[in-house]
């Protein structure tokens, strides 16, 4: 497993910047659920799917702010974020109308009917 651990930090090594801080960015837990949308040289932009991560991450935005700094001075990158914004974008559940869900029940029984002869 050292062998694995040592080849991975000689490649990531060879990276530019930017990416090596999105990469270190995405090990911390709490942006497991959140996806970078926009980097900038003054502001980045995270969007995230859960709720509560968009509040934590809401609440706590100097404190994700000197973070994310703090990564782009240990990856030698010239950048100094100033403004963070993140974005709630819950997923689109599909949700249909009562009155579809009855059409699709009705044509269900037409077709088992049809193919097993009972209701």
């Amino acid at each position: 497993m050292e062998g694995f651990k040592s080849t991975l930090k000689r490649i990531i090594k060879e990276y530019p910047p930017l990416f090596r801080a999105i990469l270190t960015i995405k090990r911390n837990k709490l942006f497991k659920n959140a996806t970078i949308k926009k980097i900038t040289n003054d502001t980045i932009i995270i969007s995230t799917t859960n709720y509560t991560t968009f509040s934590i991450l809401n609440s706590n935005k100097e404190k994700v702010k000197e973070y994310i700094n703090e990564i782009l001075k240990t990856v030698d990158s010239n950048m100094c974020i100033k403004n963070v914004k993140i974005v709630n974008n819950p997923q689109i559940t599909n949700k249909l109308n009562k009155r579809v869900n009855i059409e699709l029940l009705e044509k269900i029984r037409e077709v088992r009917e049809r193919l097993y002869g009972y209701k």
